[in-house]
Formats: structure tokens, C-alpha cells, sequence
């Protein structure tokens, strides 16, 4: 945490509109510093403007000059004495209280600085420390009275340049809502929730509440409660003030104008000068939080802002601390210090130890519970926000797959498509889940030790394997990726931290999973901007192409630009040319062995010289590799790269010996082959003309990736070895047997469909193949060439080569119309070869011997044919010399025809060539600075637009929290109410239960009785019934008896 210094005061300069600085300099004499600070010294000079009064004729000034050396005036230098406080100036007797040697800013300042101590409450710490370590003292006030002198000299320099007067009345009625909030400790709300001001809560509805205050971070919350307790801002009473107001007064505004683009130090000054009459009290933050935290804490505002004086002086310390440790020059003393240090900190979270036992050094006390959990929820909150881009990166992403897999050229970018689809892929999978990534390692592990062991069992590498760029990972350590819920997860570890020190390790040991998510971003980034790239390219590639072709159709095109140019229409770069019948690999010709390139580790014997070969362990030397690679970082910044698709440099005389070295060692070519450097000599000797000599020699060449060529020849038809060092491609050579018309036979070659492929690879003449780093093509005389680059520069070596037996085939293309300007090199070369193939022929030839006879017929015979013999050899050797003679003439006739019309296309080339650099290069710079300009607006509008939604998100989430209050609160009240509905429907229930006993209890009652009265008059009438049987009876007794 930076710590800003702040003055308490200035001194009251109040800006009468009177000659305002006797009365100033009075006030802090009288003590009026005291309360508001330091006076404004006279030594300045004051300025009053724009107001009316006794100096409204001009400016009152007062001269006094202060420095740190003494005055030169003699009567200065008498008068005038050095102050011992710690502006060190020299001042007049008048700055100076009487029998004092400290000047009068200096007195109040120091007056100010204990009044502030003593507000800390560290006035005896730091009256210990002046007796114990005077120095650290002593630099504890002076960063205190440097920070108050600087605001001094701030409020100096403010010019108002508008002063406005005004009479004012104002009139307000209304009502005015009040919330009155009291700052309770949990014991304290506990008691007060069983009253009616807060609803005779329950002790659980009252822990509930607390709780609910406590997780919302709006709620004003301190640690001033008794004991250190957690304090809350408990709403209390809500009062409704109806008010009418009438008032006048007056007013005079002062203001200054500010630049649109002033710097936020000069609002920061502005600020504090704002805030209090005493001035220069407040820091950088916000006036807001200022005011609300002073309200929910209850502390002095002006002392909340103010410098603490602790935290300065543990700074300063630290500061001396590691000033000495870095010179050797620290003291035995702070070595011990050291283990107590670390005692305290192990005791943070337990409070203070400024009591304890021992007389052990005062700890500050460290509050875990607010800071882990702050240190979680900014954990917490910056995942979310990473978790926040990478949804919102693979949408995009996502988006521009499928508007390129709409295209009707999609074909053209399926390997940058496949990469951006395989890099989304891990970007969804981390937010997923851990299930989803590990997996994806899994299977990215498995491919890359599938990988390793092919390219154990080859015995040297190719660019067969097109498909080992997909097995890649997607971004360098993608081992160590984790999901977003793993990474939030790992903010619970913050909850059992005690110290701060915890707190940064916790928080580094996640950094490096929180980076690895980060660099996977990054790469789906490049990744995306490398397909959108590729797709620009390919659009400006086809605008100049058509810009070509409109130039083209307006010269006429002779035969030897044909030849030596690639056809207009042809694309260099990735494009149309992907889909040409030579290049589509899914063809059936490409499936058929018989239609490959032959290859092998030496050159073989039934190789001829008008067929392509490969040599597939020509690799080249380390000095060789190294020079090509400073070749590749130029051709990948060069604007050829963009236009040609390819590019070449000469080779120095060592690396071209070892080239040599190596195809001799290696290749094991035949015996009579001229390579590069060695064919130089050769024509040398020959006296062959420059441009056969240059074709020969060694060259470094550099293709661009994922360019294409469409049926182009060599330079002047030359044959030629190209080594490949890094990068591979696709090549069709098609080698004319027997050429008519060469112009004829590139536009039909260039036009050719599948079928037409087809016939010419029965017959022979079209040939396939993938060359990658240590392969060595050998390219026949007058053979187009097509090829399609992959995704990364092929750079290697070319150079020319010859061989006797290449005369007829010479000879051909000089009979097929091969342009004005291939046709001289190709006249000299045959000439040449010719005479290699004679000093052959010469070598290799074995005369015939007749048998031996005996007799002189033997010996005439044998003088006969000697004659014979001479004679036909006198023949050959006179037509020889004619013919050379004559070939001399025609070729040095042809020479200098032909060097003087390369000279003027050179000479127009070069202007031409000037003339397009210059403009590609102004073009380079302002698309350069363009892009520039619009990468600063785009992070200018992402960085603005991340604080618009931070803002925005903090907004939604306190009312969110608002609002889950409320309702939190209305549920509570709804489910009270509900209770007390339950509570009257049972009351009801009850009683009528009651009501429905007494009843039934009464009916039966009733019924009882009423059988009760039945059974009486039943055993009433039994009883009369009884009485009547027995009276019956005693007649019949009597009767029976008076009968007897």
C-alpha cells in the first residue's frame, strides 16, 4: 500500500479581498496555526487580482528573497540569521519569534506534527524514538514538512481568473426522510431486537438478521465495538421532516480554470484543498468513500485523512533497513530484531502484543477475518472475470469459424481454421470442468508419444506427415491448465491464512495456474488473428494480382516474359491454385507409386537426367542451418514475401565449399556432374557469359507459407539441386520429352484439368512428391515446375548443375521458342556440354585391333587403315573448327544483342523496381501507423469499457444484495404474518372444537337422560303389568278357594 504524505494545515490562508498578508502572518502568530495549520510565510510573493478595495490600482508585492546561502548585502548579512529547523534557509529577523533560532513556519510546523501525533495516539512512541534513534526522527518530520511545504506551494500557484458576486434568495418546502442508524456490537443488537422498535424479534430471527447485515458489504461496518468487537450500522428509527425554508444571503464565487486534460496529481491537490478549511488533508481517494466511511466509523474526518504517522515511520525504517542490508553495513541490533518480528507475525490474528507479558515489541494485529475474506472475494471476482473473457473470446472465435466455413474458399485457410478450432476447443474445456481437460491432455499425451515413437523408426524426417501440426498442444505448458471451478476453488485456501505473508503465498502458489488460462487465451488470440490475417493477405494478393493483370494487357507481353515470369494469372500465395489439378492430393494419380518422385538415401544408377529424383539425407551443415535461418528473420519481414512469394541471396565461398562436401560425402552423385561453384570454373574456362555464371552458382532461397506456383520454369530453363533445410511442400514436375512450343506448352499446362493430368502421368511425363528438411530435388532442364508450400517457410540452398549428357536435351529447348533472353545462356551451355561430351567420348573410346598376321599384307593393311584413320580425324577436326567458328560468331552476335538488351530491362527493372519499393514502403509505414493509432483507440475502448462493466457489474451486485435484503426481509414479515394467521385459524379450530364438545356433550347428556326416563316407564309399566298379573292371580286363588 503507497503511502501518501499529508499536512494537517496550511495556517488559514484565507483570501480576503483586503491586503490579506499582515493578516495572515498576525494569525499564525497568534496561534491560529494551532487549529488550522501554517501560516503563509511573507518571503512569497502574494498576488491579488480582479477585486476591488485600497489596492485595486495594482498588485501589492513584497520582495524578500530567502536562500540557502548567506545574503551578499551587507546589512542583510548582519541582520539576517540561518534557521536551525528544517527548511536550512536564511530569513529576515522578522520570521523569527523572539530569542527563537527556528523560523516561525518551521515552529508551527513542528507544533502541528505532535498535535497530530498526539491524535494518532503515538506521541510516546515517537517521543522514544527521538531519544533512542534521533535520525529516523528526524526523517519522519522532514517527509512530513516536505509534503506540507509542497501543498503550501500549491495553493500559491492557483490563479482565479473569475470572480463572480451574487445576491441569492431561496426558497424550499417539502419533506425531508431521515434513517437513523446506530453503530451495535451482535450483544448490543441482540438486546435491542426484543424491543418494539425492531419487532420483539426472536433470538434466531435476530441471528439471522445480524448475519444477513454482516455478509452485505453496504452495510457501514467497524472494529470500535467494546473489546475490538465488529460493529454494525443498525437502522433505528426513520423520522419524516416536513420543512419551508426562506433565506437570503449573499455570495461571492472564485475560480479557477482547469485544463480538460489536467493531470489527476493537480485534481488530487484541488481535492484536499476542497475538502476542509484547513486545507491539504485529504489523499486520492474518492470524496464519497470518505465521507461515508466517516459516517459508518464515527471517527474525525480530518484526522481519518491524514497521514499516520506509524505506518511513515515503519516505512522509514524498512527503507534504512534495506539501505543497509544492501552495503553490508547492517547492525547486530537489527539482526535480532529480526526474530521477533517473526514471532509477532506468527501471533497475527490474535491481537496486539503491546501488553504482553515479557515486554516483547508491540505486533500489529492482524485481521484475518476481513482480510482472507477479501483476499478470497478478489480471487474469487478475478477468475470470474477470466472466466467472463474466455466466454465471451470463444463466441467470437466460435463466430469467425463458421462465417470462414461459409466461404465458397474455405480451403484456402483450413490449416489456420484447424488450429483456431482446436485451441477453442481447450478454451471451452476449461470452463467445463476438470473432467473435460483432463481428457483432452490425455488424448494430446497419447498423440504425442504416438508422435515420438514414428519419428524414432524413420530414419530421417519429412514433411510426409502433414498432420503432425494437429497433434501439437495448443499453447506452450497446456499440462498445467485448470477448469475456472478449480481455480475458484482454490480461494478457499485463503480462509486458513493468519498473516499476510500467508496471503501472498497462497496467492503466488495460484498464480502460476491463474497465468497458465491466460497464455491459453493469448494463443487463441494469435490464432485468430493469424486466420483473419490470412484472410487480408489472400484479398490483397488477389487486388494486386488483378492490378497486374490490367497492367499486363495494356504492354504486349513478349515471348521471354512469359518464360521467365510467372503467368499473370497465377497466384503466388495460397489460392485458386490450391484446387489446381496438380496440386489436389485426393486425386488418384497422387495414390499411385508409380507417379512419385523417386527417392532414396544415393543417388542411384538408373537415374536418368531427364527425370526428377530426391535425395533424402542431404543434410546440410550447422554453419549452412545458421546462415539460413538469418536469411529466414529477413524474408519474414520483407515486403518480397508478400508480393513475389519468394526470394534469394548469394552464399559466401566457405558455406558453399561445404555444401559441396556434403552432396559429394553424402549424395554420392555420378561421376561428370559440374555443381555450382565447380561449373563456374568450368565456363570460366569456356568464357561463358555472366548470365550462365550466376545461374550456377550457389544461392540461399526462401518460399513463403502457404504460397503457390503454377507451371514455372527455372531460371532460363536451367537445371538445378534444391537442398531444403526447414519447411516443407508439394511439387509436380512435369518434364517435356520432346518440347515444340514452349510459351504454348506453360498455357497448357497451367489450364490443365484432371484428366489431361491423368494422360500425362501415363506417358510419363508428370511426377509427384513431398519434400521436406534434408531433402536434395534435382529439377531437369526446361521442366515447369508447380508446388504448394505449407504452413511455414521453406527455406534451403540452390545451385545450378550440368552434365555432358544433358546436350540433347539442350538442344531441344533451343529448337521450342525459349525467348530472346534464355536463348543465349542455353546457346554457350550447349556448346560447352558438347565439348565435354567429345573429351568422353575420347576417353571412354577403345580402338579395334584386327588379328596378327604374318607377312607384309599384315603390315599394309595396318598402314592402310592408320591413313584412314587420320584422314577422318583431319576431316573432323577441320568441320569442327569451322563450326565452332561459325558458332563463335553467331553466339558472340547473339551475346551482344542479348547483354544489350538485358541491360535496358535491367536498368528499367531496377527503376521500376525502386520506384515500387519506395511506394510499398510509404504504404508499409502509413498502414503501419494506421494500425498503430487504431490499436491504441481499440485498448483506449476495451480498457474503458472493462471499467464501464466493472462499474456496472459492482452496481447490479449491491442491488442484488439490496434487494435479496429486501426480500429477505419481506419473506420474514410475510412468513410472521402467515404464522400469526396459522396461530388465529387454530385459536378459531380450538373453540369451535370446544364449542362442538359442549354441544355433543350436551346431546348426549340429553339422550342419556330421555333413555334413562324411557327405561323408568318401562319398568314402570312392567311394574303395573306385574300388579295387575298378581291381582288376577289372588281372584283366582280366592275363587279356587271358596270353590273348595
Amino acid at each position: 500500500m503507497s503511502l501518501e504524505l499529508l499536512p494537517e494545515g496550511d495556517g488559514g490562508q484565507d483570501l480576503a479581498l483586503g491586503s490579506a498578508q499582515g493578516a495572515l502572518s498576525d494569525n499564525a502568530e497568534l496561534g491560529r496555526g494551532s487549529e488550522s495549520g501554517i501560516a503563509s510565510p511573507p518571503a512569497k510573493r502574494l498576488k491579488q487580482e480582479g477585486h476591488s478595495g485600497e489596492n485595486a490600482g495594482g498588485p501589492a508585492v513584497l520582495e524578500v528573497k530567502e536562500s540557502k546561502t548567506k545574503p551578499q548585502d551587507p546589512e542583510q548579512a548582519k541582520t539576517w540569521k540561518k534557521c536551525s529547523g528544517h527548511c536550512g534557509l536564511w530569513k529576515s529577523p522578522d520570521q523569527y519569534n523572539s530569542s527563537q533560532g527556528r523560523c516561525k513556519p518551521c515552529v508551527l510546523g513542528v507544533r502541528q506534527f505532535w498535535r497530530l501525533a498526539q491524535k494518532q495516539n503515538c506521541k510516546e512512541d515517537l517521543s522514544k524514538m527521538e531519544q533512542d534513534d534521533s535520525k529516523l526522527f528526524s526523517e519522519v518530520q522532514k517527509a512530513f514538512m516536505k509534503e506540507r511545504s509542497r501543498m503550501e506551494n500549491t495553493q500559491n500557484k492557483i490563479r482565479f481568473n473569475i470572480i463572480e458576486y451574487k445576491d441569492e434568495v431561496i426558497a424550499r418546502c417539502g419533506d425531508r426522510k431521515e434513517v437513523i442508524k446506530s453503530m451495535m456490537w451482535e450483544g448490543e443488537w441482540m438486546e435491542a431486537a426484543k424491543t418494539a422498535a425492531h419487532g420483539y424479534l426472536t433470538p434466531e430471527e435476530a441471528t439471522s438478521k445480524w448475519k444477513t447485515w454482516k455478509s452485505d458489504p453496504a452495510v457501514k461496518s467497524d472494529h470500535d465495538g467494546p473489546r475490538g468487537f465488529l460493529r454494525l450500522a443498525v437502522p433505528t428509527r426513520t423520522n419524516l421532516v416536513e420543512y419551508e425554508e426562506f433565506a437570503t444571503g449573499k455570495r461571492l464565487d472564485k475560480v479557477e480554470r482547469l485544463n480538460k486534460n489536467a493531470k489527476d496529481s493537480t485534481i488530487d491537490d484541488r481535492l484536499k484543498l476542497l475538502l476542509s478549511e484547513n486545507h491539504a488533508k485529504f489523499g486520492s481517494g474518492s470524496l464519497q468513500d470518505l465521507r461515508e466511511k466517516a459516517q459508518a466509523t464515527g471517527v474525525d474526518l480530518e484526522d481519518m485523512a491524514a497521514p499516520h504517522l506509524a505506518d511513515l515511520t515503519d516505512t522509514l525504517e524498512r527503507k534504512r533497513k534495506r539501505r543497509k542490508k544492501s552495503t553490508g553495513l547492517e547492525s547486530s541490533n537489527s539482526e535480532d530484531d529480526t526474530p521477533a518480528k517473526e514471532d509477532g507475525s506468527a501471533a497475527a490474528g490474535s491481537g496486539s502484543g503491546a501488553g504482553a507479558p515479557g515486554g516483547q515489541d508491540k505486533v500489529k494485529w492482524f485481521d484475518a477475518e476481513t482480510k482472507c475474506r477479501k483476499a478470497e472475494r478478489d480471487w474469487v471476482t478475478g477468475i470470474e472475470g477470466l472466466e467472463k473473457a474466455a466466454e465471451l473470446q470463444s463466441k467470437e472465435a466460435i463466430g469467425v469459424l463458421e462465417s470462414f466455413r461459409a466461404l465458397p474458399d474455405a480451403s484456402r485457410f483450413s490449416t489456420e481454421m484447424s488450429i483456431l478450432g482446436k485451441r477453442v476447443s481447450w478454451l471451452q474445456a476449461i470452463q467445463e470442468g476438470d473432467q473435460a481437460v483432463e481428457k483432452l491432455i490425455e488424448e494430446a499425451d497419447k498423440e504425442q508419444l504416438k508422435e515420438d515413437g514414428e519419428s524414432d523408426k524413420k530414419a530421417g524426417t519429412t514433411s510426409d506427415d502433414v498432420e503432425a501440426l494437429a497433434r501439437a498442444g495448443p499453447c506452450h505448458g497446456y499440462q498445467a491448465l485448470k477448469s475456472f471451478y478449480t481455480l475458484k476453488a482454490f480461494g478457499l485456501k485463503f480462509r486458513s491464512c493468519k498473516s499476510a505473508e500467508e496471503i501472498k503465498a497462497v496467492q503466488e502458489l495460484g498464480h502460476a495456474g491463474k497465468k497458465q488460462t491466460g497464455v491459453l487465451s493469448s494463443a487463441v488470440k494469435i490464432a485468430l488473428s493469424d486466420l483473419q490475417n490470412a484472410k487480408k493477405r489472400v484479398e490483397t494478393q488477389k487486388k494486386k494480382e488483378e492490378e497486374k493483370e490490367k497492367k499486363a494487357k495494356a504492354k504486349a507481353q513478349t515471348l521471354d516474359a512469359r518464360l521467365l515470369d510467372p503467368p499473370v494469372n497465377a497466384a503466388r500465395r495460397k489460392s485458386a491454385n490450391a484446387g489446381h489439378a496438380l496440386l489436389d492430393t485426393s486425386a488418384k494419380v497422387w495414390d499411385d507409386e508409380g507417379n512419385r518422385i523417386p527417392s532414396s538415401f544415393q543417388w542411384q544408377s538408373g537415374w536418368g537426367l531427364d527425370k526428377p529424383w530426391i535425395i533424402s539425407n542431404a543434410k546440410l551443415p550447422e554453419a549452412v542451418g545458421a546462415r539460413l535461418g538469418e536469411f529466414g528473420t529477413v524474408f519474414a519481414s520483407s515486403s518480397l514475401r508478400v508480393t513475389e512469394g519468394r526470394a534469394h541471396c548469394p552464399m559466401s565461398e566457405e558455406l558453399t565449399s561445404q555444401v559441396h562436401q556434403m552432396l559429394q560425402g553424402n549424395a554420392a552423385l555420378r561421376d561428370g556432374w559440374l555443381l555450382g561453384k565447380c561449373g563456374v570454373e568450368s565456363l570460366q574456362a569456356a568464357q561463358a557469359p555472366r548470365r550462365v555464371k550466376e545461374l550456377m552458382k550457389e544461392t540461399t532461397f526462401g518460399i513463403a507459407s502457404s504460397s503457390s506456383s503454377i507451371a514455372r520454369f527455372e531460371l532460363d530453363l536451367f537445371p538445378c539441386l534444391r537442398v531444403v533445410h526447414k519447411g516443407s511442400m508439394q511439387v509436380a514436375l512435369w518434364a517435356m520429352k520432346q518440347p515444340k512450343d514452349l510459351p504454348q506448352q506453360v498455357e497448357l499446362v497451367a489450364k490443365a484439368t484432371q484428366q489431361e493430368v491423368a494422360n500425362a502421368c501415363t506417358s510419363g511425363s508428370v511426377s509427384f512428391g513431398t519434400i521436406g528438411p534434408g531433402d536434395c530435388l534435382y529439377i531437369p532442364p526446361g521442366c515447369l515446375v508447380t508446388h504448394l508450400a505449407h504452413s511455414v517457410d521453406v527455406l534451403g540452398v540452390r545451385l545450378g548443375v550440368l552434365h555432358a549428357g544433358m546436350a540433347d536435351g539442350f538442344q531441344a529447348l533451343l529448337d521450342a521458342n525459349p525467348g530472346q533472353q534464355a536463348r543465349g545462356p542455353l546457346s554457350t551451355t550447349l556448346q560447352f556440354l558438347k565439348q565435354l561430351a567429345r573429351a568422353a567420348a575420347g576417353a571412354q573410346e577403345s580402338p579395334l585391333q584386327p588379328p596378327i598376321t604374318n607377312g607384309s599384307e599384315a603390315e599394309k593393311t595396318e598402314n592402310d587403315q592408320q591413313d584412314k584413320k587420320e584422314d577422318v580425324a583431319k576431316k573432323a577436326a577441320a568441320e569442327d573448327a569451322s563450326a565452332n567458328k561459325a558458332a563463335e560468331r553467331k553466339s558472340s552476335i547473339a551475346e551482344a544483342e542479348a547483354q544489350k538488351q538485358a541491360a535496358e530491362k535491367l536498368a528499367a527493372e531496377e527503376a521500376e523496381a525502386q520506384k515500387q519499393a519506395a511506394e510499398k514502403l510509404a504504404a508499409e509505414q502509413e498502414r503501419l501507423k494506421k494500425a498503430e493509432a487504431e490499436q491504441a483507440k481499440k485498448e483506449a475502448a476495451e480498457k474503458s469499457a472493462a471499467e464501464e462493466r466493472a462499474r456496472k457489474k459492482s452496481a447490479l451486485e449491491a442491488e442484488a444484495q439490496k434487494e435479496e435484503a429486501e426480500k429477505l426481509a419481506a419473506e420474514q414479515e410475510r412468513k410472521k404474518k402467515a404464522e400469526a394467521e396459522q396461530a388465529k385459524k387454530e385459536a378459531a379450530k380450538k373453540s369451535a372444537a370446544e364449542e362442538a364438545a359442549k354441544k355433543k356433550a350436551s346431546a348426549e347428556a340429553n339422550k342419556k337422560k330421555q333413555q334413562e326416563q324411557e327405561a323408568q316407564k318401562t319398568k314402570d309399566d312392567k311394574k303395573g303389568d306385574k300388579g295387575a298379573k298378581d291381582t288376577k292371580k289372588d281372584k283366582k286363588d280366592k275363587k279356587d278357594k271358596k270353590e273348595r
